[in-house]
Protein backbone atom coordinates (compact mmCIF):
# COMPACT_ATOMS: atom_id res chain seq x y z
CA UNK A 1 0.00 0.00 0.00
CA UNK A 2 1.20 3.22 -0.86
CA UNK A 3 2.39 5.30 2.27
CA UNK A 4 -0.27 7.52 2.38
CA UNK A 5 -3.58 6.31 1.55
CA UNK A 6 -6.80 8.49 1.38
CA UNK A 7 -9.22 5.91 0.41
CA UNK A 8 -9.04 2.33 0.78
CA UNK A 9 -12.10 0.37 -1.16
CA UNK A 10 -12.38 -3.37 0.18
CA UNK A 11 -13.57 -5.23 -2.85
CA UNK A 12 -12.38 -4.74 -6.53
CA UNK A 13 -15.51 -6.25 -8.48
CA UNK A 14 -17.79 -3.92 -10.47
CA UNK A 15 -18.91 -1.92 -7.71
CA UNK A 16 -15.78 -0.79 -6.01
CA UNK A 17 -13.67 -0.64 -9.13
CA UNK A 18 -16.05 1.59 -10.51
CA UNK A 19 -16.19 3.92 -7.30
CA UNK A 20 -12.05 3.47 -7.06
CA UNK A 21 -11.83 5.11 -10.90
CA UNK A 22 -14.56 7.78 -10.25
CA UNK A 23 -12.74 9.13 -7.39
CA UNK A 24 -9.82 9.05 -9.32
CA UNK A 25 -10.53 10.65 -12.22
CA UNK A 26 -12.59 13.54 -9.63
CA UNK A 27 -9.53 13.61 -7.72
CA UNK A 28 -6.13 12.81 -9.65
CA UNK A 29 -4.15 13.59 -6.85
CA UNK A 30 -5.89 11.20 -4.16
CA UNK A 31 -4.13 8.21 -3.16
CA UNK A 32 -6.75 4.79 -3.65
CA UNK A 33 -5.92 1.43 -2.60
CA UNK A 34 -8.46 -1.54 -3.15
CA UNK A 35 -7.99 -4.64 -1.17
CA UNK A 36 -8.96 -7.54 -3.20
CA UNK A 37 -8.10 -11.08 -2.35
CA UNK A 38 -8.58 -12.79 -6.05
CA UNK A 39 -5.86 -12.45 -7.89
CA UNK A 40 -7.55 -12.17 -11.35
CA UNK A 41 -9.73 -9.33 -10.24
CA UNK A 42 -6.13 -7.99 -8.55
CA UNK A 43 -4.71 -8.15 -12.11
CA UNK A 44 -7.58 -5.92 -13.44
CA UNK A 45 -7.16 -3.32 -11.24
CA UNK A 46 -3.64 -3.02 -12.28
CA UNK A 47 -4.18 -2.92 -15.67
CA UNK A 48 -6.43 -0.33 -14.99
CA UNK A 49 -3.55 1.32 -13.05
CA UNK A 50 -5.41 1.29 -9.43
CA UNK A 51 -3.19 0.01 -6.66
CA UNK A 52 -3.86 -2.97 -5.04
CA UNK A 53 -2.71 -4.91 -1.69
CA UNK A 54 -0.23 -7.77 -3.23
CA UNK A 55 0.54 -10.77 -1.63
CA UNK A 56 -1.40 -10.50 0.97
CA UNK A 57 -3.39 -13.75 2.34
CA UNK A 58 -7.23 -13.81 1.33
CA UNK A 59 -9.12 -13.10 4.49
CA UNK A 60 -10.52 -15.57 6.90
CA UNK A 61 -13.53 -15.93 5.03
CA UNK A 62 -12.18 -17.43 2.26
CA UNK A 63 -9.53 -19.40 4.06
CA UNK A 64 -10.47 -23.57 3.95
CA UNK A 65 -9.42 -26.29 6.47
Amino acid sequence: MPAATNIVIVGGGPMGSAIARGLKRSSPDMSITVVEPDPRRRAELIEASIPTLENQPPPPIHQTS
